[in-house]
């Protein structure tokens, strides 16, 4: 049990009655044995809905550009205790509505949310990265792991149709993060001679299958592929060395690219972590972070998905018993054609931001 806050302006206050300093409990449940967690915060289900029923357009904006929290933030937006991060293209707002007591939100400032280009997403991310070592150094005994959102549209989990990234620091990790940690530990454990680790054995096997894709900034390099074993639809997977790395956004920035205008995607998750935070270490703002050890196999990227969460008009539910009862999905994009759609979109924005493209495995 912890206490989550924030500091709300007083037409937010008005607009949803809650009180201007917006304190409530939150419980976490975890099942250590499963790796299972919930998150307990009744006040959630006071969340603001702009989408208020699937109509025939579904991703058109419920707004119609008007009324939107999001694009006056600083009306109505809470913030955290220490304040603000604001660049040119985005600002950070404190979650209304925690899941836990580190919990704040990331707005592009810009309305439309296929409307982005490179610059505004640095921008998103930076911001984000400077939300995660804020809001560490503000806390006695700041959690440290990170995990970054983005849900886009309702079928995707979103109450906002204005882009928005939600970044959270949790004592033990999200349950994928703890996860992959384990399996990382396992495979080092189990595969001590082969000279790489977990990571980059991954990056290997899909480059193995003709399907890994790498760009470069100067020095700086990154690796996008569309994964063999997705979770949901068009799961492509992003791997760099730090979260606001130059080479990692235009990798970032060139999926999502891919998916939206050349696959047609219009709603999906997004989900980045190995995001550390310690004072020996982190790795959402350096572009080249101290490595974890100098064991060539404790190599461990920061790591980004992307699914499509399916058409936003589409009535049924794109998970089932399969998925949640199973924890299993079928697969539906065949990678090898996202695989080629991918290298279209990283060699022309790699060239237009005037860095590299290679197909397969190489790391500087």
């Amino acid at each position: 049990m912890s206490e989550a806050s924030c500091e709300v302006p007083e037409p937010l206050s008005q607009k949803y009655s809650v009180p201007r300093r917006n304190a409530h409990p939150v419980l976490v449940a975890r099942h250590r044995s499963m790796d299972r967690q919930v998150f307990w915060n009744p006040r959630r289900n006071a969340r603001p809905q702009t989408f208020d029923s699937a109509s025939e357009a579904a991703s058109a904006d419920p707004t119609a550009g008007r009324g939107c929290d999001f694009c006056d933030p600083l009306r109505f937006t809470a913030a955290d205790a220490w304040g603000r991060v604001e660049n040119e293209h985005a600002l950070t707002a404190s979650n209304l509505f925690k899941i836990t007591s580190s919990h704040g939100v990331i707005i592009l400032r810009s309305h439309d949310p296929y409307d982005w280009n490179l610059a505004q997403l640095r921008g998103m991310i930076r911001a984000a990265g400077e939300w995660f070592v804020n809001e560490h150094g503000a806390r006695p005994e700041a959690p440290e792991c990170g995990a970054l959102i983005w849900n886009s549209l309702q079928r995707a989990g979103a109450s906002q149709y204005h882009p928005h990234l939600q970044a959270m620091l949790t004592p033990h990790g999200m349950p994928e993060q703890v996860r992959a940690w384990r399996g990382e530990s396992e495979y080092h454990r189990r595969m001590r001679d082969g000279g790489r680790g977990m990571w980059e054995a991954e990056a290997r096997a899909h480059d193995g299958a003709g399907l890994l894709h790498g760009v470069t900034d100067g020095e700086d390099a990154a690796w996008v592929y569309p994964s063999m074993c997705p979770l949901k639809d068009m799961e492509v997977v992003v791997l760099g060395e730090s979260l606001c790395s130059p080479a990692f956004t235009l990798a970032l920035y060139s999926a999502l690219r891919t998916l939206i205008d050349d696959l047609g995607l219009k709603t999906w998750n997004m989900g980045i972590l190995n995001l550390e935070i310690t004072k020996e270490r982190t790795n959402v703002l350096d572009t080249r972070p101290p490595p974890l050890s100098t064991d060539p196999t404790l190599w461990r990227p920061v790591w980004a998905r992307i699914v499509s969460r399916g058409k936003p008009t589409t009535q049924s539910s794109d998970f089932g018993g399969l998925e949640v009862m199973l924890d299993a999905s079928t697969g539906h994009t065949d990678p090898y054609f996202l695989s080629d759609a991918l290298a279209r979109r990283l060699r022309e924005c790699a060239d237009a931001a005037g860095g590299g493209y290679s197909k397969g495995w190489q790391r500087p």
